[in-house]
């Protein structure tokens, strides 16, 4: 199967970091693309300006012209926006995109996390599509409710479950942007514990790749979206050091214990592989190093 090109695609969140490299990675690859954003200061695609959690006719008189719909909007709790607070509003947002997809002849692709996986040692191996998950987030258990819901309204929706997405575009708070903006400033980086937790961080341009696998295929379901290895917290500081040079950083421990020192993440992709075609292609130290770059022309 292969997506008619002619066919608009609807980005919704475009003006994020996932929403935008989807949008963008396919405006090139030639595809007709649609973005919705809340705002946005700039994009090479055409962009409707709306909050989903209103008002959603800007976007109905659109869906006559839409052959997919990319689902990446969401909020991320943050020391604003709590757990809480960003499920509730996750699912507002996800139950207004859900009016617009009850097509099932039309692919529908959604963000989920693989936050929905419980994070433990106990649990270092059981992060497959298939197996039976108990939320340990108010947010992760909302992602599981919209896989559910949109899977039951559409037949043809596939969700991706996504660990910590980077990109030159990154405004959420994470251990790497704490690293990178720690770099800029030639301050010490460093990691509690050991240094050796595991997190595993996903190219915001792979997973649009991975989208475009899903609309060439007639692949559904749930798929890990995931790099092919894991990185602990002290490589990760050492390598934001090597690939941001010039920087007066050091790596250190801080001398504060890790209450996740044991975790070890596993997280296989083979299903994507298999059924999509698709694996990671980006490379970590250049991804970092474009980051780097872009964040030293905005300083």
């Amino acid at each position: 199967m292969s997506f008619n090109k002619q066919q608009r695609i609807l980005v919704t969140g475009a003006g994020g970091l996932i929403g935008y490299a989807v949008a963008e990675y396919l405006h090139k690859q030639g595809y007709a693309v649609m973005g919705v954003a809340r705002k946005v200061s700039y994009t090479v695609f055409p962009t409707l300006l709306g909050d989903l959690r209103g008002n959603i006719d800007f976007l109905k008189k659109e869906i006559s012209n839409i052959g997919a719909i990319i689902h990446c909007a969401a909020v991320f709790p943050n020391a604003i926006i709590r757990d809480e607070e960003s499920a509730l509003i996750n699912k507002q947002i996800d139950h207004a995109i859900l009016q617009m997809v009850s097509n099932d002849s039309m692919p529908f692709v959604f963000m989920s996390s693989c936050s929905i996986y419980a994070h433990s040692p106990a649990a270092i191996n059981c992060c497959e599509e298939h197996i039976s998950v108990q939320p340990q987030s108010r947010y992760a258990q909302q992602k599981l409710d919209s896989e559910q819901l949109f899977a039951a309204h559409n037949s043809t929706t596939t969700s991706f479950r996504i660990p910590s997405p980077f990109g030159v575009r990154q405004t959420n708070l994470n251990v790497l942007k704490i690293f990178i903006d720690r770099a800029l400033q030639g301050k010490p980086l460093y990691y509690h514990g050991t240094g050796l937790r595991e997190q595993n961080f996903i190219s915001a341009h792979d997973i649009a790749s991975a989208v475009e696998c899903v609309l060439n295929t007639s692949a559904k379901g749930i798929y890990n979206i995931a790099s092919d290895r894991a990185i602990s917290m002290k490589e990760l500081a050492e390598l934001v050091c090597t690939v941001g040079q010039p920087t007066a950083s050091t790596v250190e421990p801080s001398g504060q214990p890790d209450e996740q020192d044991d975790v070890r993440v596993r997280i296989p992709i083979e299903k994507a592989w298999r059924e999509l075609g698709w694996k990671p292609s980006t490379d970590m130290s250049s991804a970092l190093k474009e980051i780097i770059t872009f964040r030293r022309h905005q300083l």
